[in-house]
């Protein structure tokens, strides 16, 4: 059975040492070439942000909860019963 999903929660602090930042740009670039489904706390800064952002720079899918205002970006891909593809990049912004 083949992983689809993989849950990351990681720190939305940009004052932590840089290593961590790469380390989650890493993995979101991993999972998106692995063709697995980004579950994350949906934020946009800190690793959680280097990490949704390598994913969906990779072409991923990612689904999370944004906790904070602030403007979003992501993909929709869609796929018909013939296998013909679409998608098409969205941004969504949240205020308080």
């Amino acid at each position: 059975m083949a992983i689809k999903r993989v849950c990351v929660y990681c720190a939305s602090s940009r004052q932590c040492d840089p290593a961590y930042h790469d380390a989650a740009a890493r993995l979101g670039r991993e999972l998106a070439r692995n063709q697995m489904t980004l579950v994350y706390g949906g934020g946009s800064v800190g690793s959680m942000g280097h990490l949704a952002d390598a994913a969906l720079g990779e072409g991923g899918s990612i689904s999370g909860t944004p906790m904070q205002s602030g403007r979003f970006s992501f993909k929709v891909q869609v796929m018909d019963s013939t296998g013909a593809t679409s998608s098409k990049n969205y941004q969504l912004k949240i205020s308080n």
